[in-house]
């Protein structure tokens, strides 16, 4: 899957939200927010947006995370 993707979009970031980075025939695993290159792509898997829709808490922690790991991505 990862190959196809590579090959048709030659992608320089890949955002997975719930998904398993292994569906996508990737030969490593990463833990939710902590960015990985790989092939020259960066990749950031990280769970399903709904976790981070509402005020809550949570959904702030949620949103916070992805946030900081977008910055270092995109080195803002």
């Amino acid at each position: 899957m990862f190959s196809f993707l590579k090959s048709h979009l030659q992608p320089a970031v890949l955002l997975a939200f719930d998904v398993n980075l292994q569906q996508l025939q990737l030969p490593f695993t990463i833990p939710h927010y902590q960015v990985q290159l790989y092939d020259q792509c960066q990749f950031l898997s990280a769970p399903s947006l709904q976790t981070m829709l509402g005020e809550s808490k949570e959904a702030k922690l949620e949103k916070t995370k992805l946030w900081l790991s977008l910055k270092k991505i995109f080195q803002l």
